[in-house]
Parts: structure tokens; sequence; C-alpha cells
């Protein structure tokens, strides 16, 4: 399975506020879409589709005066990039779209032109690595290079494959299959039935498994189990999943974000922790970090208010050694530990 995060440019007219999902097949692979919306107000959905996605697709608009917007500093392309880096997203297909656009023309130049300048703010600024990162132009509109490639006539000078080609080329991502269970999952009510959603990112799942619910540590059962709309009985490691769930005598099951795990092993709780933290943007009015800081933590699908309570050392991005004092304050681009 290879899902894919569609999220970087949405039609003015009808922008979504939720991330949407679609299946399709080709002769090589089943992918699933997560379409998320791009509109700014909108991050904390995009984030939800992101998430759980192995191949992130960035789209970027060739006209001419949209892709200078979208590439500016606050623009969504940057922000898109650097969200799908740090969600954990390490392989990138930009689609230079709008290539039939009156201002474009197929015009080598002006793909060249985007290309670098993409390239060299994926790999240099956010931190893909170059191998993993892919470039192709299309036409969404007349449908040019999306299944089949594009003709000679139309681009002479593009050899690569099409979009559906380049997608089916990808290496299989390796999966924690020996590990425990766990599925970060929205638990919504679907005619009155608790309704799981979410990506195994380790594990299996089955009918009758036995499991709990955490951080709330509330213990349920699978009752039946949906991949691609069509009822299965297992669900393995990468697969998109919708499980009924059963709800408990005392109705304790709360409509939100949880991680699903197996009875006997299930992930530990915390209330604090220590990590390893690059910044890669601070707010405009809160332009520096240090003990004190109020922010969002996003860990899959689950969002919680955090606080940073102390920052022991600066840690070099290159060598990764960590300075011998504590860092009182730190700026974009500094790595924490």
């Amino acid at each position: 399975l290879s899902p894919v995060c569609l999220g970087s440019l949405r039609r003015a007219a009808s922008i979504n506020a939720e991330y949407m999902g679609a299946h399709f097949e080709t002769a090589n692979k089943r992918y699933t879409i997560l379409d998320a919306p791009g509109h700014k107000l909108y991050v904390p959905n995009m984030i939800s589709g992101a998430q759980q996605a192995d191949v992130g697709v960035l789209i970027i608009s060739a006209r001419k005066g949209e892709f200078e917007a979208g590439f500016a500093r606050q623009g969504q392309t940057r922000e898109h990039s650097i969200l799908a880096h740090t969600l954990g997203i390490t392989r990138v297909v930009v689609v230079v779209n709008k290539m039939d656009d009156h201002t474009v023309k197929w015009d080598k130049e002006r793909f060249d032109d985007i290309v670098n300048r993409i390239q060299d703010f994926l790999t240099h600024k956010v931190g893909f690595k170059e191998k993993y990162v892919k470039f192709l132009p299309v036409s969404a509109q007349t449908g040019d290079n999306i299944l089949k490639k594009v003709s000679p006539e139309l681009c002479p000078w593009y050899k690569g494959e099409s979009f559906i080609g380049t997608l089916d080329e990808l290496k299989k991502i390796k999966r924690c299959t020996d590990e425990g269970l766990r599925i970060p999952v929205d638990i919504f009510d679907v005619a009155g039935k608790k309704t799981a959603v979410g990506k195994v990112e380790s594990g299996k799942v089955y009918i009758g498994q036995k499991l709990v619910l955490m951080p709330e540590m509330i213990k349920t059962e699978v009752l039946t189990i949906t991949i691609d709309e069509k009822e299965a009985e297992i669900a393995d490691t990468g697969e998109q999943v919708t499980v009924l769930i059963k709800q408990p005598t005392n109705d304790s099951i709360v409509n939100g974000a949880y991680v699903i795990c197996d009875e006997e092993n299930p992930c530990p709780r915390v209330r604090e922790f220590e990590c390893l933290l690059e910044i890669k943007e601070l707010m405009a009015h809160k332009p520096l970090m240090s003990a004190g800081y109020q922010a969002v933590i996003h860990v899959h699908n689950a969002a919680k208010p955090c606080e940073v309570v102390a920052i022991d050392n600066l840690a070099d991005m290159k060598t990764g050694r960590f300075s011998k004092e504590a860092a009182t304050i730190s700026k974009r681009k500094d790595r924490l530990p």
C-alpha cells in the first residue's frame, strides 16, 4: 500500500476543511489518496492527512505569478513542504501543473527554473534527500502526463515517466511488521457504532482481537475491519483501515484521537519527555525559543498543548555533537536535544 498525500493546491471556489480519501489500483500497486486542504486556515486538517502518508505529492502551479505567490516567504508551498518533512514523509513527487497555460506553453525554461528553486529549497532548506525527490510536468486539465506519458509533439524535451508511472516506480517502504500493534486513530460515531479510522503503523489487527485504547487505557475488541471499502479479516502494517470496535458497557469511549494497541502490549504514557528538536520556523511574534515556550505538539493525529521545560544543549546538525553547556535561548535552524 502506498498512501499519497495531495495537499498543496485546492480550487479557490471550493476549499475543503477536511482531508478526503479515495482509492485506486494500477497493475503494480494499490493506492490510497489523502487529499488534504491547502488553504492556510486549515493547516491542522492538512496535518491529519499528511501524517498518514508514505509519499507526498507537492502540486506546484507553473502559471506565472501563481508559483511565485506559493513560494513566497509565507506561501503554502513552503509551509506544506516543511510540515510534510516534519511529519515523517521522506519521499516527494513534485508535480508542476498547468504546463498548458498560455503563460507557460510547456516551456522548458519555466519548468527548469521551478525545479531548480524547489529542489534547492526541499534539499537544502527543508532536509529531503535529493534521490527521494522527483519532478515532472503535467496538465491536469487536459490529462497530459497523468496516466500516460506526454506526447513528444507537445513536450519533446521531457523523457521521464508519467505521474502514475513515477509512483509505480517508487520502491516499497520497509514496514515495522514484527513490532507491537500501533494504530493512531480518530474515533467517530457512524450509525450509532464506534468507528476507528487510521493507518496501521506497526503490527497486525484482526477480527476478535482484544485491544486497548491509549492513553485512556480503555479495553475493547475488534468487530469488523474495512480496507478500501472492502471487508477484511486482518489488516497488515501500512494499511489504511476502518475498524468497528466494541463499546464497553459503561460507554467509556469518547470520540477523539487514540492509539489502538494490543491489550497485552500497550504503548507507554508520559507527561514529560526528552526529544531532539530541530527548529524549522518560529512565529513572527515569538521569534525565540526558551524555557517556558508554549506550543502545540502534533504526534500522528493527536494535537496537545505543551511547554518547553528546559533546553539542555544545542546540537550540531552536521556532527550530531551536543554543546557542553545548557542553552537558554534558541532561534530558527537550531537543533535542540
